[in-house]
């Protein structure tokens, strides 16, 4: 009879690979020291806050004393009415950032790419860079100012002849931002328009990285105008469109500065979003039940924090998925 040994697989040796790993570790360990208080201090207040926001969202937390409720703060989420209304709010004013936010930059990157003079091209780039060491506050309030009844826009409506858009329904000169038939599109018409000095640079600098032998080539096939900017130029820069889709996305679903500071959400909840209603829900006496709200606050940020991932996914597979077609 015959023996057979087993044929024994030729498996790695883990106990020196790790040997290896913790030498070059151990050679490294000034590095790795000057970074460790960096990852301390990220771990402290990043990551343990998180942890601690997800475990306050199933508790009745006012700051002090926290109760276990289980899921009864994401049920809230489904029955406040205020973030009900702020769901159908950002809904409106999440596509109009997107769009604005990425066309308006575009087209002005564009028109100073093709400017042929490299001064006057220089000299736009820093005319529309300069606004951003103006404070936002600052910007706001000059905004606040020009929505009320003796404001720039009433006035400039008035000269266009526009004198019926001025007033309300019962005769009254219109506050913008005070009706709230008119405050959201006020606070979406902010910031017109809407050239992000920071969104130009990127699809500027995404524009200038373009090989110039590829434009000759392009030409040389015929290739000018519009034709140039969809089949050449376009799918050249979406790497740029992608970054700027991804954080103009989690900047306006977390931000809510422009509407503290003009309408604080008001008049009722004409302005409300998701994060304003938890900065009021933690911040202030909520729904005049008195007292921080903490737990519900929290359960809104975990809630805010997997719709943004999951836009922010969809927004990839939608820009990935058009790159071929371009």
């Amino acid at each position: 009879m015959i023996k057979t040994t087993p044929i024994k697989p030729n498996l790695p040796n883990f106990n020196q690979k790790a040997g290896v790993v913790l030498q070059q570790a151990w050679r490294s360990r000034p590095i790795y020291f000057l970074i460790l208080p960096t990852f301390a201090l990220i771990l402290i207040f990043n990551y343990i806050p998180i942890l601690l926001g997800f475990y306050y969202s199933f508790t009745r937390y006012d700051g002090m004393h926290a109760f276990w409720i289980g899921l009864e703060n994401y049920r809230r989420i489904f029955l406040d009415p205020a973030l009900i209304q702020s769901y159908k709010n950002m809904a409106i004013i999440l596509p109009f950032s997107l769009t604005v936010g990425i066309t308006m930059p575009l087209f002005v990157a564009y028109l100073i790419y093709h400017l042929r003079n490299s001064n006057l091209r220089y000299w736009f780039r820093v005319l529309f860079t300069v606004p951003m060491v103006v404070p936002t506050v600052v910007s706001l309030l000059i905004w606040i100012f020009m929505y009320t009844p003796s404001g720039g826009v009433n006035s400039i409506l008035n000269a266009l002849g526009l004198h019926h858009l001025t007033l309300t329904p019962d005769g009254q000169v219109r506050a913008w931002l005070g009706d709230p038939n008119t405050a959201l599109a006020g606070v979406l018409f902010t910031g017109f328009p809407w050239v992000a000095p920071v969104n130009m640079l990127i699809f500027l600098a995404g524009l200038e990285a373009i090989s110039s032998e590829l434009i000759d080539a392009a030409r040389v096939d015929g290739a000018q105008g519009w034709k140039m900017f969809w089949t050449i130029e376009l799918p050249l820069i979406m790497g740029q469109i992608r970054l700027i889709a991804v954080t103009s996305t989690i900047g306006v679903m977390q931000g809510f500065q422009n509407i503290l500071i003009m309408t604080g959400g008001g008049p009722g909840y004409a302005t409300m979003v998701p994060a304003m209603r938890m900065y009021d829900t933690v911040m202030v006496s909520a729904g005049g039940m008195g007292g921080m709200q903490m737990g519900f606050g929290s359960a809104i940020g975990v809630f805010l924090f997997v719709i943004i991932m999951v836009i922010t996914l969809i927004n990839l597979r939608v820009i990935r998925s058009a790159e071929p077609m371009m």
